[in-house]
């Protein structure tokens, strides 16, 4: 790899939220998220040319069968919502998930048999989860689920 280049981030089938995070990011450093997220039609030499380099970005960090399924669009903007909708069932099912481990997270209770140890691994353990799912809000997650915890030791 050369000096200077950072890998492109790859989507895949879970990383939805955390990829395009990425990748606007990465747009916007190149200067050209600004054809993804407006709506107007590229249509002079700059516009034209922001857009071949942010399609450029997008389709190396797709794999060739996401490739392929969006390959016809012709707007970097209509890549990106094509993008989206793919991976919006997922992003549902990582909600869920994130629910189901807050879930964990406010019914988590020390018990007479555990050490503290046990619950704080235990915690821990939840908070990393929820992390992992969905990284943006893993603070909201935690805090709420702290300021409801019953800090009781039954």
């Amino acid at each position: 790899m050369a000096m200077g280049r950072l890998p492109f981030p790859m989507l895949t089938r879970m990383n939805y939220a955390a990829w395009a995070l990425q990748m606007k990011y990465l747009l916007r450093t190149n200067s050209v998220w600004s054809v993804v997220d407006r709506d107007e039609k590229a249509t002079d030499a700059m516009n034209v040319s922001q857009n071949q380099l942010a399609l450029s970005i997008i389709f190396q960090s797709v794999d060739d069968e996401t490739l392929l399924r969006v390959l016809e669009k012709e707007t970097a903007r209509d890549v990106w919502a094509a993008l989206r909708s793919m991976h919006v069932g997922v992003e549902r099912v990582q909600e869920a998930s994130v629910q189901s481990l807050r879930a964990d997270l406010d019914n988590l209770k020390m018990s007479d048999a555990k050490s503290v140890d046990d619950y704080a691994e235990k915690f821990m353990m939840l908070v990393g989860h929820i992390r992992a799912d969905v990284p943006c809000d893993v603070d909201v997650a935690v805090r709420s689920g702290v300021a409801r915890r019953k800090w009781c030791c039954t």
